[in-house]
């Protein structure tokens, strides 16, 4: 600190600044301008020394301040996803049909025609937002695995390709069959103007 910052340490206006006044108070000062007096060896060999061990720190920073913008919007992502899938499968329970569907004017049906129960709507609507949740702990694992923060052992990347490669089979089912999907399949629903 007192090599690499040694020019702003002995600079007035630096700590009359209203955000380093806010920042740092008397006592800081007073430390930082001591050890600028204590390390008053500001050779080339020293100042490269202090520049490589701020770099060191400076990457850590940005990496943390990275992290936390990827978990923040992560997390915002899923609350409301969750939302919404809470919404979807509680419309199912109380009122009987989907939510998201029938605002788009589209009904569930069985292979007869009659309107699906609230049974199999549930379990149609539990394998469709089931699906898009695989996705939370595949891009999690294989983000971790991936990116070197945690050891990448050989179960850990699995479980996240296998979650990953279900998650993809049910989206290209979607792409394939785009008039009944992979829940409506297993559910034997078919969708239907309503």
């Amino acid at each position: 600190m007192a090599t690499a910052h040694r020019d702003s340490i002995l600079n007035t206006n630096f700590w009359t600044h209203p955000k380093v006044a806010d920042a740092l108070n008397a006592s800081h000062r007073r430390e930082a301008e001591e050890a600028v007096k204590d390390y008053d060896d500001v050779s080339e060999r020293r100042r490269a020394a202090a520049e490589k061990l701020v770099a060191v720190h400076h990457r850590f920073l940005a990496q943390g301040e990275r992290l936390l913008a990827y978990y923040a919007g992560t997390v915002l992502f899923w609350v409301m996803f969750t939302l919404a899938a809470l919404i979807d499968l509680g419309c199912v329970v109380f009122l009987g049909h989907d939510f998201f569907l029938h605002i788009f004017g589209i009904a569930l049906v069985k292979r007869d025609g009659n309107a699906g129960r609230r049974l199999r709507l549930l379990w149609r609507n539990a394998l469709a937002w089931g699906f898009c949740f695989l996705l939370a702990p595949a891009a999690f694992i294989l983000w971790t695995v991936l990116s070197g923060i945690a050891p990448s052992f050989d179960w850990t990347a699995d479980i996240g390709f296998v979650l990953a490669a279900l998650v993809l089979a049910a989206a290209a089912f979607a792409v394939w069959k785009p008039a009944r999907g992979l829940q409506d399949l297993l559910s034997g629903t078919f969708l239907v103007p309503r």
